[in-house]
């Protein structure tokens, strides 16, 4: 069973989507794999000359934005506390591919060493909930600067669709 995706920009419909498809529905998967179909996405976004942007583009932004929203839903962390209310109204950043594979790169660190929480040689775990949360939202971020206001709603809505096999 899927959940019909939604044509929105509202974060927290974006994540209740996430949740409920992720964790119960039939498109369950571990964290890894998870974060790995989020970078083949950029990969995939980024194919696209950037003189020419199209729709193909904005969904494979909009769908790895819906993965990682769904790595923090996995993982139980609180992506709300760091996104605005709709993600449209974020503000330019510097979404330079070094600034997006720095935040990346941060974040899959954390999500290896949540891997292994109580499971080291002293007991202890560099694990930061807080900080993997901060560089989710970034990269988030960083990607919905790529995507039009306008196009959101249906990058979003087509990314679920093709996610949960109606189209």
């Amino acid at each position: 069973m899927y959940y019909k995706p939604v044509r929105t920009s509202i974060t927290w419909k974006l994540l209740k989507w996430c949740r409920k498809n992720f964790s119960r529905g039939r498109h369950t998967t571990t964290i890894y794999d998870r974060f790995a179909i989020a970078l083949y996405q950029i990969y995939q976004g980024l194919g696209w000359k950037s003189d020419f942007r199209n729709d193909s583009q904005y969904e494979s932004y909009a769908a790895s934005i819906v993965h990682f929203m769904g790595i923090g839903e996995m993982m139980q962390l609180h992506l709300e506390d760091h996104l605005p209310q709709d993600l449209k109204t974020f503000v330019a950043v510097d979404d330079s591919n070094t600034n997006l594979l720095y935040h990346i790169s941060r974040a899959q660190q954390m999500v290896f060493y949540y891997k292994r929480v109580n499971n080291t040689r002293r007991g202890k775990s560099r694990y930061n909930p807080k900080q993997l949360e901060k560089d989710l939202a970034t990269v988030i971020q960083i990607l919905c600067c790529r995507i039009p206001g306008a196009k959101m709603p249906a990058a979003f809505e087509l990314a679920m669709k093709i996610m949960t096999g109606v189209l």
